[in-house]
């Protein structure tokens, strides 16, 4: 499974593939049809194999929109995630990353009072989605902080400091993590 952060670096490392020649230190070697060898950066390689092997038809979707999200993008990003979610509804990682672009386009950060009825669908669907990934892979802790600010912003509250308190057990602690959590204090 590929996280947020890997994905993020192996897109850096395609953008930096089309700056520099292949005769770097990473690279390796790649046999096209006609029979042409070409020597590319790793990740261009495992990328183009990918492809080849039919992973493309999410792995390229999922790599845009994770690249959108993280430069909030988020409308844009899940038109990208949502087909990647379509091609590959079993896949944690994309649900993860469809659940968190969702609570970022409809929280901005902030929590709403109250909150849209279309807004609170498009929640409870993130949650939905953010469960099945912690379900999973429940010691997957960026799994957990998406759900567990989710239900935050849902004001599950006792579901929000059981998730991000294990976050934080598990060593992955952020501002973001402690400001739920006070919020679900002072709500509880």
């Amino acid at each position: 499974m590929m996280s947020p952060e890997r994905a993020r670096s192996q897109l850096e490392q395609i953008a930096l593939a089309i700056e520099i020649d292949g005769n770097e230190a990473n690279a390796e070697e790649l046999t096209l049809r006609n029979g042409t060898r070409v020597s590319l950066p790793v990740a261009i390689v495992v990328l183009h194999r990918q492809v080849l092997q039919g992973e493309g038809t999410w792995l390229i979707p999922l790599l845009q929109g994770t690249d959108l999200a993280s430069s909030e993008q988020y409308a844009e990003a899940l038109i990208k995630l949502k087909h990647a979610h379509q091609l590959r509804p079993d896949n944690s990682l994309i649900a993860n990353n469809l659940a968190w672009t969702t609570l970022q386009l409809h929280s901005g950060g902030h929590q709403a009072e109250p909150l849209a009825p279309q807004v609170q669908a498009e929640l409870e669907n993130a949650w939905e989605l953010a469960n099945s990934a912690v379900t999973r892979h429940p010691d997957e802790p960026a799994f957990r902080e998406t759900r567990g600010q989710l239900a935050g912003h849902l004001k599950r509250w006792v579901e929000a400091v059981d998730d991000l308190s294990e976050c934080v057990t598990m060593g992955h602690n952020s501002p973001a993590i402690q400001a739920t959590l006070k919020r679900a204090g002072m709500s509880l």
